[in-house]
């Protein structure tokens, strides 16, 4: 059941610019009537430029009525994606080429993970990796040539 509020958006938009349309042929028949060009600026003014203004309010309500629209969509996507539909499924899909995330401890920036033992781990502080290193690659991209 589509939004009532959308609904009355998009009618009023319709509206506006139908009634804009209609001033623009106004407009244009009464100033038709005239040879003289200054006899034709009142219709211009008020036919020509407020059916304009009222078109382009009507065409920019439409659109807000369609972002309205792909906002509710997208809104019940998230809805839809943060339920989980079984509790026992794994509900995190993993997308082809992206490696497991491990949640650790945050790791401050310029700092490594080195292992001491099995048990144990500390950081230490590492030099920036240097372009087009190991450390640097991501599959598939290799670095610039300057």
């Amino acid at each position: 059941m589509p939004n009532p509020q959308i609904s009355r958006l998009r009618m009023l938009g319709l509206l506006f610019t139908l009634l804009g349309g209609t001033l623009i042929v106004l407009g244009w028949n009464g100033m038709a009537k005239y040879a003289c060009v200054d006899c034709q600026m009142p219709f211009l003014l008020s036919g020509g430029f407020a059916g304009l203004g009222l078109i382009v309010i009507g065409v920019g309500l439409l659109v807000l009525a369609q972002i309205r629209v792909e906002g509710d969509k997208i809104a019940q996507q998230l809805t839809a994606a943060s339920s989980p539909a079984d509790d026992s499924a794994d509900t995190t899909a993993a997308i082809p080429g992206q490696r497991e995330v491990k949640h650790t401890e945050p790791v401050p920036v310029g700092a490594r993970e080195t292992s001491a033992s099995s048990e144990a781990t500390s950081l230490e502080a590492a030099e920036p990796a240097k372009p087009g290193s190991a450390d640097t690659m991501i599959d598939g991209l290799r670095p610039i040539d300057r």
